[in-house]
């Protein structure tokens, strides 16, 4: 899926929604703590291996569009994208796609629903994606980055992808 916005002149893709998901965050504002949403989820095409972020990002003219997004685009729905606008304000160090632009799911980026109807472009994209890397990989690098430094190797790293971080004693 090579998407960007010279080759989305002339071309379309077809993706899948997976994961979608609302965000809430607070920010200052004119003296006062300011409740934002803002959508997203994960685009898939043909390659599993190849995904990116679709948001829907707050607004001050339009505070509900990422709820209306969100049931929207529901998961497993396939789009077919043309003309695609990317986020311009999207941090790349806090995406962790392989393709690190963040598609607008919203004008001026043009979105057809593909209806199960229309089988063929609804079962081409896949159903699932296959991140970069595995979580294995990245204990064993914790693992051994423990070790080289010259700390206990009986002490590993915990996972934070389920929130908790810190060291835990092999052990016990």
């Amino acid at each position: 899926m090579n998407m960007n916005e010279t080759i989305g002149k002339y071309a379309k893709w077809c993706v899948r929604v997976k994961k979608p998901q609302i965000q809430t965050y607070t920010f200052p504002s004119r003296g006062q703590q300011i409740e934002a949403n803002t959508f997203s989820c994960i685009l898939v095409g043909d390659n599993p291996s190849e995904y990116m972020i679709g948001c829907v990002p707050f607004e001050f003219k339009n505070t509900t569009a990422p709820k209306l997004a969100l049931a929207r685009f529901v998961e497993n729905t396939v789009w077919v994208v043309s003309k695609p606008v990317f986020d311009s304000r999207a941090k790349v160090e806090f995406n962790g796609s392989p393709m690190k632009l963040t598609l607008l799911l919203r004008d001026p980026t043009n979105l057809r629903a593909v209806p199960p109807t229309e089988t063929i472009a609804y079962n081409f994209p896949v159903m699932h994606v296959i991140p970069p890397t595995t979580l294995a990989y990245i204990m064993s690098m914790k693992l051994n980055n423990v070790t080289a430094s010259g700390k206990d190797s009986k002490k590993i790293l915990q996972c934070s992808s389920c929130g908790c971080s810190g060291e835990s004693n092999r052990d016990q």
